[in-house]
């Protein structure tokens, strides 16, 4: 028989204003060479790198339950600015567990949030303060960071879900989200 596995109750603060937690296990910072295989334009990227360095574009800070069934929740933090065309965004990932949905609430500035089942299927929703997006456990999804300032939001999924990031390396979701004439604007991704 299996050991039931306990956790201990605990709290902590988010800041509603500027989107921090006071406490997490882990903090995870994405520089622009962690992103070279999900941008489209990969020299403009490598460009990018050369004349500004290697910097963050994105970091999440997480509270991971190390157990089998439970929540693990954190924010996430987009930084503005573009490679090329491209806003910043996430890599995006599918779960392993397609049953593990996720729950994104928008805290500061303006993104968009990119569901593709990889079946035909594709929805965008605007992320901004006080917008909650339910992403269902079967569908890839990717944050894009269309305004100027930080993106901000908070997160929360199963801790079973698992993550698949290869798929999207490979072909990306069905559109790309290009900067034209200062406007957002969602193309067909010739790679998908």
């Amino acid at each position: 028989m299996e050991a039931e596995i306990k956790s201990i109750p605990f709290y902590l603060l988010i800041d509603l204003v500027n989107g921090s937690i006071s406490k997490y296990t882990k903090k995870i910072e994405v520089r622009l060479s962690d992103m070279k295989p999900y941008f489209y334009d990969i020299n403009a990227l490598n460009e990018k790198i050369e004349k500004e360095g290697n910097y963050v574009i994105y970091e999440y800070y997480e509270n991971s339950l190390d157990r089998i069934k439970g929540l693990n929740f954190g924010i996430t933090i987009i930084h503005p600015g573009s490679i090329g065309k491209e806003y910043h965004f996430t890599r995006g990932h599918f779960h392993l567990n397609k049953e593990a949905d996720e729950i994104y609430i928008g805290i500061k500035g303006k993104g968009l949030v990119l569901l593709d089942n990889g079946k035909g299927e594709f929805y965008s929703y605007l992320l901004e303060r006080g917008t909650i997006i339910y992403i269902p456990g079967d569908f890839a999804h990717r944050t894009i960071n269309i305004g100027d300032e930080d993106l901000v939001y908070f997160y929360i999924y199963p801790s079973d879900a698992g993550h698949d990031y290869e798929s999207i390396q490979r072909r990306g979701f069905k559109k790309l989200v290009l900067k034209i004439n200062n406007k957002f604007t969602l193309v067909d991704n010739p790679r998908y």
